[in-house]
This record gives structure tokens, sequence and C-alpha cells, in this order.
């Protein structure tokens, strides 16, 4: 053997004699370290896998990163039962809070997607027989199953870590479903009315079907879609007429947007020679978002009784008003309302004080009117209201979201007294105010204007856009008006079409600037 081999084959003794000398739990601890990190790098991945601050989109599965993380953590443990390092239940713990608390969640995520997708199949199956226009047995059944797997797969759809992940899943399965199903619960309402009333009649109980004859003809007008509506209207007919139940006419439903409302109420109270900004007022202070159904698509009717946009209540036995049109036909609880705040009008000088010169085109001439369309009760009397009285924020809103500031009587001139627990004005019938604000929204075509204060002249019936200052003496010839607001569905404020007088300059101005 040459000098060569004898050195190398000495070497090899000696790295072999060190590394025998190493201590075991050095490197039993060396590995355990190596797992706990894997365990916790891929954790770590499969949290960012399952929420939607990272890749989770709410529908897709992440089974490779649960795998993995699940494996990694396997193997950690397994590491700490059989090395049994002094501090394994410190470990141990880590393992807990580090890693297995995503594996746990991310179950709970893949769940929530499966529960989901349970969800859909269902809403899948209902869609398509909502197109088939039938309200019948096999839409009911569908109906009911679907809102069954909605409560029966919730529970896992809420189980899931994190509020915005959890209501990315909520919204791509539980709210979509929903949304079909609720499209069509009146129809359902009303179709299951009608089983009950043909029941009831095939029963010979006459008292209980005519109780479900009236509810359905209430509940007929807000059904969708139009064809279910048609469907179950011809059923009703057809039963109506058979039994002899009595009237089967049905209102329609008149729907309106918030623009669409305004521009109603303005020309309703323009051709009474209301103030429109009177009668805006009162509508957003009766009913803060112009609402005359609820979402789905019932009449709004406020704990009191009030129906609709103006809040219309109709006593017991009250047949003056037609109900159902009170809360199905949005132009009809307008003019109603409108009528009703003329009625208190004319308590002027009778029943309630008349202030300046009973000008109707006066902004504060309305108080009482508009106190008494609340009522004459002492919640509405400024010295004994808990808050603000009913009127007080009427003329509050009109400076609010009309841009105009009539003045309110002193609460200390008001001489009210209550000899039968209603209001009384006798000791005092005539007030003055310190102003007297003139309604700016009614005004005709060919009126001149002279804008005591100027405003601004814009491109289009709106706050938004180029405006073109008009300083105050400026005089404006009214072309076309008025015009609601096309953006902003709080401006009560009316426009018109003006063209400045001595050019040809023409565009729109706020009603508020024409003072």
């Amino acid at each position: 053997m040459n000098n060569r081999v004898q050195k190398l084959i000495a070497g090899m003794l000696v790295l072999l004699m060190a590394f025998s000398l190493i201590p075991k739990n050095t490197l039993g601890a060396s590995n355990l370290n190596a797992y706990m990190t894997d365990a916790k790098n891929k954790a770590t991945v499969l949290k960012w896998a399952i929420s939607i601050e990272g890749s989770g989109d709410g529908k897709t599965r992440p089974w490779k990163q649960y795998n993995d993380a699940k494996d990694a953590n396997a193997k950690a443990l397994a590491m700490i039962n059989s090395s049994k390092p002094a501090n394994a239940a410190l470990l141990e713990t880590t393992l807990k809070n580090e890693s297995e608390v995503h594996i746990k969640r991310a179950m709970h995520y893949i769940d929530a997607i499966t529960a989901g997708e349970k969800i859909t199949e269902k809403k899948i199956q209902l869609s398509a027989l909502i197109k088939t226009n039938k309200v019948n047995d096999e839409l009911e059944a569908a109906y009911h199953s679907l809102s069954a797997e909605i409560r029966k797969q919730g529970v896992l759809l809420d189980r899931v870590y994190g509020q915005s992940t959890r209501d990315l899943i909520r919204n791509n399965y539980k709210n979509s479903a929903e949304t079909v199903r609720n499209s069509i619960k009146n129809a359902i309402t009303v179709k299951m009315e009608l089983d009950e009333m043909e029941a009831a009649l095939a029963a010979g109980d006459r008292a209980s079907a005519l109780e479900y004859f009236n509810d359905v003809k209430l509940l007929l007008p807000s059904v969708k879609p139009d064809a279910h509506r048609e469907n179950l209207k011809l059923r009703f007919n057809e039963l109506g007429k058979k039994y002899s139940l009595g009237d089967t006419d049905v209102p329609e439903k008149v729907e309106l947007s918030v623009q669409d409302i305004k521009k109603a109420l303005t020309a309703e109270a323009r051709k009474h020679g209301i103030p429109p900004e009177v009668l805006k007022a009162i509508a957003i202070t009766e009913n803060q978002d112009f609402r005359q159904f609820n979402d789905d698509g019932s009449p709004f009717v406020s704990l009191d009784g009030g129906i609709g946009i103006m809040q219309v209540t109709l006593g017991e036995g009250d047949s003056e008003y037609n109900l159902q049109r009170l809360q199905y036909d949005t132009l009809y609880n307008i003019e109603k309302g409108t009528e009703i705040l003329l009625s208190k009008w004319d308590y002027g000088g009778s029943r309630t004080p008349i202030i300046n010169g009973n000008e109707k085109d006066i902004l504060e001439n309305w108080y009482f009117a508009i106190l008494a369309y609340n009522g004459l009760s002492f919640t509405n009397d400024p010295a004994r209201a808990a808050g603000q009285t009913y009127q007080e924020k009427v003329f509050e809103n009109m400076g609010r979201y009309g841009q105009v500031y009539p003045s309110l009587i002193p609460e200390a001139q008001l001489s009210i007294t209550y000899p039968n627990g209603l209001m009384d004005f006798k000791g005092k019938m005539l007030y003055q105010t310190v102003s007297k604000t003139k309604s700016t929204e009614l005004y005709k075509a060919g009126d001149v204007v002279t804008l005591s204060t100027g405003g601004y002249l814009r491109q289009q019936p709106s706050t938004d856009g180029k405006d073109d200052p008009l300083p105050a003496g400026t005089k404006v010839i009214i072309l076309d008006g008025t015009f609601e607001d096309i953006k902003n569905n709080l401006n009560l404020f009316a426009w018109y079409k003006v063209q400045i007088q001595g050019t040809n300059k023409v565009g729109y101005i706020a009603s508020f600037n024409l003072k």
C-alpha cells in the first residue's frame, strides 16, 4: 500500500470518528427545525390561498396547498413525538397556532365552496322554472327546496374565516341564490294563498276563502315578473267569478324613479298653486328616500299605518280613498297627499290661523297647513314637543335640500290651547313673519326674473359640470321648466331653461337663484 492510499484511509477514519462524536440530539434538533420550518412555510402558503387578500377567489379549492400543509404538519408532529425534545409542548403549541389553524380554516373554506355549489345547483333549477312563466306546484317545490338548501348550507358558509373572504363566498353563492328566490317570493305567496282559498271553498268554508281572496287582491300587484302576475291573476279571476267572491279588479302597479317622483310632486303642486318646495319637503320629511315600495315590491307602510311617499293614513272604515291605489299607484298616492295638504290649507281662518296676507306662493304662510298635515297634536307644539316639531323639520328640509330658507314663527309668539285635547288657536288667528320667502318654482315660460344675488348658468339641469357665473341684477327669461336634477336625487330645487335677456346665451339655472 503506497503512502498516498494510506493517507487517504487515515483521513477517512478521522472523519468517521469525528462524526461519531456529534451528539445525536444535535442531529435530531437540526432535522426537527427543518420540519417545523417547512410546516410553517406551507401553512403560510395555504393561508393566502384561502384569503381574498391573497389568491383566494371563493370558488377554487386549494387542494395542493391544503395537502402540502397537512402533510408537512403531520411530519413535523411525528418528528416531535419521535425525538421527544425538552420543549415538545412548546413546539406542539407552535404547530397549532402557525400551521394547524390554517389547515382547519382551509377545510372550512373548502367545505363552504362545496356547500355553495349545492346552493347553486338548486338556484339553477329554480331559475329554469322561472323562465317557463308558470306558477305551479313544481315552481313552488323548487322555491322551497332552494330556501331549505340556503338555510342548511348557510351554516357552512358562515364558518369561513375572515370577514372579507366570508362575504366573498356568501356573495358567490348565498346572496345570488337569495336574489333569484326573492324575485318570486310574492308570486309563491299568492300561489299558496290561492291554494288555501281553493281548499277552503272545496270544504265549504266561505268565510276563510274570502279572507284568502282579500289577501290575494292586496298582494297581486306586487308580483314579479309580469308573466307570473298575469298567470296568477287569471286563476284569481276564475275562482272569484266561479264562487262569486267579489270584485276581482286588481290595480296596476305604478312605480317611478326618484327623479320622476320629484317631477310628479312638482307638477301636482304647481297644478294647485302650492309651492313645490313645500310639497317636496313634506314628502322627504315623511319618507326620507321617497319610498313607495319595499325592496320585495310590497307597499311601504310605516308602523303607524302611513302609506307610501306621502304617508297617507286611513282611519278605520275610511272609504274616501282607494286603499289599493294608495299602496300601488305612486301618482295616486302623491295626488291624494296633495289633496290632504290643500284641505289643511283651507283650515286657515277657521281651525288654524292665517299668516301674513294668506298668499299661497309665500313659503312662511304654509306653517299651519304643514303642522295640520301631520296632526293638530301637542307633539307639533314647539312649547310642548320633546324635540323638533313636524313643521320645523319640513322647514329645515326646505333649506337643506331645496336651498330656500323661510323663517319660522317664533315659539314665544304662538298662542295654542288644548280645550278638547287638540290644538286650539282661537286666542290668536293672525301672524306676521319677519320675512316673506316667495316660491321660486312657480314661474312660467315668458316670465322675466331679476337675479337679486346672482347665480350660475349651466349646460344641463344639474350642479355637475361647467357653470357660468351670473352677477346680481342679471335678468333672465324663462323658456321652459321646471326640470328635476338629473344627477342628485336629494336636490329638491328645480331647474329652468332660461335665456339671458339681451343676449342669445341659453342654459339652465337652479330655481333657488331666481329670487
